[in-house]
């Protein structure tokens, strides 16, 4: 409500496993971009961690936003939360 206040309709969300999980946990987030590369550092690292959904496209209120697009070898997933449908 205060960066809409101040204007701002998007803001870029750059966080660690628990970042992402508060804002799932919050239900802040009205779109999300994952991003799948074809290889990992260090094992990978997980997207979000503590309560909430194990992977988004089981969730429930979030759908494909578009067909899955191939960025060189990674692959981009956008979803959105059903909720702002109209």
């Amino acid at each position: 409500q205060v960066l809409g206040a101040i204007g701002l309709n998007d803001v870029l969300v750059e966080g660690g496993a628990t970042v992402h999980a508060a804002f799932l946990q919050a239900g802040c987030y009205d779109r999300l971009e994952c991003y799948l590369g074809a290889k990992t550092l260090a094992g990978g690292l997980p997207v979000a961690r503590g309560p909430g959904r194990p992977a988004v496209p089981a969730a429930d209120g979030w759908e494909l936003e578009d067909r899955p697009r191939l960025l060189g070898s990674t692959v981009l997933l956008r979803y959105r939360a059903m909720r702002f449908q109209v």
